[in-house]
């Protein structure tokens, strides 16, 4: 199944698995390694699953991304790891809290092997905390950007990149 695909195959290839009007709620890290232990927890939580629809994804994520510079680009994840999504998804008639539950308990059990990173663009509403982790060493940088382009935080409404003011960059 490891084989190039349209960037619009690889954007949609889990849209069936998340149809529109399902809910759901995920946490991600990106984890250093899945050793037999890791292994382990995932096959536990995987057990306690709260819905049919929930599922966890992981992704060794090595070869051409681990061979760019940490600060060639925003993204700073250039080592081989593994990112995992604990996703809950649920029909809109039930209540969300076990499903919720589950995730985040899923998330917090694997953090023994975290990489103390994650994707920005799984980053739910409620972990604006973790910004910052999403960039790492690159995100001094990216607020100096911020605060060169927008330093009014005019684009703000996501998981914002506050403008470094001069204050803070005298403090550096």
């Amino acid at each position: 199944m490891v084989q190039q695909v349209p960037y619009l195959a690889a954007q949609s290839m889990l849209d069936a698995g998340a149809p529109y009007g399902r809910h759901n709620y995920w946490k991600s890290s990106f984890l250093r390694g899945l050793e037999d232990d890791a292994i382990a927890n995932v096959d536990e939580h995987a057990r306690q699953i709260t819905s049919p629809y929930s599922l966890c994804l992981i992704e060794h994520v090595h070869g051409a991304p681990t061979r760019r510079p940490v600060d060639a680009t925003a993204f700073a994840v250039r080592d081989e790891h593994f990112h995992f999504v604990a996703i809950a998804s649920w029909d809109p008639v039930e209540v969300p809290v076990r499903h919720v539950h589950w995730a985040r308990a899923f998330w917090n059990a694997m953090q023994a092997w975290s990489a103390n990173r994650v994707y920005m663009n799984i980053l739910g509403p409620d972990e604006s905390d973790r910004v910052a982790e999403a960039y790492g060493p690159n995100y001094a940088r990216l607020q100096q950007v911020k605060a060169k382009f927008d330093p009014l935080n005019v684009f703000r409404i996501n998981q914002n990149i506050p403008p470094r003011s001069e204050a803070d960059i005298a403090r550096a």
